[in-house]
């Protein structure tokens, strides 16, 4: 489904992504690494919104060689950040989002509660999350990225959300970044960007997660679920 072959991305002279190597079929797969270690740029880069060296397919598709409507058919995108502060209603930011794909606003509409005509710039940053996440998700697109979804959620909707995205998988590939890394929990697999490079964990474990994050934790088993806890080692001074 997804391919990216040598792909490398420079800003100036600074190399970004060296010699990405990833190939995908389906799930949901959790993007891990520390502030500006490329995640957004990776899937900036698999959506062809930026130069890069290397190559990105999709389907067997050169992401370089498909006109960008071609490619809004087939990857659903919620970025890390997206205004508000336009006028438009949800039924309009919706069927924007449907305009290449056909899906039934109606029914995504009914979902989330809200009034079609409600001003988007009323919406508070949970909402408008989930309003992102929904449009992204209009006509069942084979590749959805996601960078943050869980941003402005609180545990409720997080957890809807998590479950939403979980179902979807079963039948396409799924790539969101995620910064608490307790949501590792509810994925089938983990990429860690480190140094520009991109590694598949096998397991998620503490020794792990040090080397990319470069501070020390410590696993917590609950049941079936392991909790990420950060040993701060004098970052933070006793009171």
């Amino acid at each position: 489904m997804l391919k990216v072959e040598n792909l490398s991305k420079f800003y100036g002279r600074k190399r970004v992504l060296k010699t990405v190597n990833l190939q995908l079929e389906r799930g949901f797969w959790g993007l891990i690494g520390r502030n500006g270690a490329g995640k957004t740029t990776l899937l900036r880069c698999i959506m062809a919104m930026t130069t890069f060296t290397g190559t990105i397919k999709i389907n067997g598709k050169n992401v370089k060689e498909m006109p960008r409507s071609d490619i809004a058919k087939i990857v659903g995108y919620v970025p890390q950040l997206s205004s508000q502060d336009v006028p438009l209603s949800v039924r309009d930011f919706l069927e924007i989002g449907a305009y290449y794909r056909n899906g039934n606003v109606d029914n995504v509409i009914n979902y989330l509660g809200f009034k079609e005509e409600r001003q988007i710039n009323t919406l508070s940053g949970g909402e408008f999350q989930k309003l992102l996440i929904a449009r992204a998700m209009i006509g069942n697109p084979p590749l959805l990225l996601l960078d943050e979804p869980a941003n402005h959620l609180d545990i409720k909707n997080t957890a809807e959300i998590i479950e939403i995205l979980k179902e979807y998988s079963k039948r396409y590939l799924v790539i969101a970044v995620v910064h608490d890394l307790n949501l590792l929990n509810f994925v089938d697999g983990v990429i860690a960007l480190k140094n520009g490079k991109a590694k598949i964990l096998n397991d998620v474990d503490s020794q792990a997660l040090e080397k990319i994050f470069d501070i020390k934790v410590e696993l917590i088993n609950a049941g079936k679920y392991r909790f990420v806890i950060p040993r701060y080692n004098g970052f933070i001074r006793k009171l």
